[in-house]
């Protein structure tokens, strides 16, 4: 997820800005100790050698964990007996964090990484190992290690190849959600907080549910009742919703018929994506994984910070090349705004407090009621 700061990327420069801002801190490129737990869970035949940080985020750690690979290792990773051996270095990025959320962020993380690496290989990272470190005491301890990828700074993102990337995930995982339902099999993060993934038989009822999740999670988190917030919410379930997701209306604009869940990334900004600096192919990656209706995905390009230039950019055109817009066509860019808005909460939730984040909220409020003036009346009473 961005921070306030994040600038947009409608440059080279400013991809370049914001990509650093994120991966690099004063001490990338300084070695670093790695606990003895994730030195195990390297793969077999794979030699520790040396650990280097690189740039890390709000809520985790990140490192590049160098190893020699050896065909003839012993299975301790002890090639020092080996006398007649090839080694050839091998790299793996490291991600470790502390905390009550730790375990679950990136138990989501793995399941949702490894889902999207088995549909699209060349898309995602392969995951290889998380669990707790050896000091895994009170503060919680964790750690994901992935397949290393180095990514390039020198060229912005290329819409065209994405965009034909993520249609292509996207297709390819309709209707392959384990359940047949919207959801996930595991509690997903976006950031450090867990959104809501229960399985659902119809998207309408799914996308409601997690629009009143992350509302009464931000009235936890700031120890606030924001009845205007709920007031919309009530609305956007009464009116909105059911209007634009009926799946009675919602039809795939390939096949015609109620739409059908695909695996999406589910925390899509241009922080979570870069290029190959190797085969200079686009990489998604920090996912928060599940079955949703594709263009959810889309819901996070509407706000500026997040980097794809809003509704009339590149991505979006790209986009909607490779996956025409769902049926009704006319009401695309309403159904875009509305997902945006589960994005705009958890933007709150991440950030509360802070003077952007409360923008954000009266601004997502008052497109609230707009959207719920076009489909209907007014309602003033509260949600229950």
């Amino acid at each position: 997820m961005s921070s306030p700061s994040t600038p947009r990327f409608d440059t080279k420069a400013s991809h370049q800005a914001a990509i650093l801002a994120k991966k690099t801190n004063p001490s990338t490129g300084q070695p670093v100790e790695v606990d003895s737990a994730i030195v195990a869970a390297l793969p077999s035949g794979h030699r520790f050698v040396r650990a280097i940080a690189l740039g890390g985020s709000l809520w985790c750690q990140t490192a590049k964990i160098e190893t020699s690979f050896s065909h003839s290792a012993t299975p301790n990773n002890d090639c020092s007996n080996n006398e007649n051996h090839t080694e050839v270095p091998v790299n793996f990025f490291l991600k470790t964090t502390r905390g009550p959320i730790a375990e679950k962020m990136f138990t989501g993380e793995f399941a949702g990484m490894t889902a999207l690496h088995e549909a699209l290989p060349e898309f995602a990272p392969k995951p290889i190992a998380f669990g707790p470190c050896s000091n895994n005491d009170e503060t919680s301890h964790f750690f994901f290690l992935e397949s290393y990828i180095p990514m390039s700074l020198s060229e912005p993102l290329n819409p065209r190849d994405f965009c034909s990337q993520l249609a292509r995930l996207h297709k390819s995982t309709t209707g392959t959600s384990p359940t047949g339902k919207f959801g996930f099999g595991t509690t997903t993060c976006n950031g450090n907080i867990a959104q809501l993934v229960d399985w659902e038989e119809r998207w309408d009822v799914f996308f409601a549910k997690g629009l009143k999740w992350s509302v009464d999670l931000h009235s936890t988190i700031t120890g606030t009742l924001n009845e205007d917030l709920r007031n919309g919410l009530k609305r956007l379930c009464k009116i909105a919703i059911p209007h634009l997701l009926s799946p009675l209306r919602l039809k795939d604009s390939i096949t015609h018929q109620p739409i059908k869940p695909c695996l999406v990334h589910g925390d899509l900004w241009i922080g979570n994506t870069g290029t190959d600096s190797a085969s200079q192919k686009p990489v998604i990656y920090d996912p928060a994984a599940f079955y949703a209706h594709n263009e959810y995905e889309l819901g996070n390009w509407v706000p500026e910070r997040c980097g794809f230039g809003g509704l009339e950019g590149e991505f979006v055109r790209e986009y909607k090349a490779w996956y025409p817009p769902a049926e009704p066509g006319g009401e695309w860019e309403d159904r875009v705004r509305l997902y945006s808005f589960r994005f705009e909460l958890q933007f709150c939730c991440l950030f509360p407090g802070q003077e952007e984040p409360k923008r954000v909220m009266k601004a997502m409020i008052e497109d609230m009621h707009k959207m719920c003036d076009k489909y209907g009346g007014r309602m003033s009473d509260q949600v229950e």
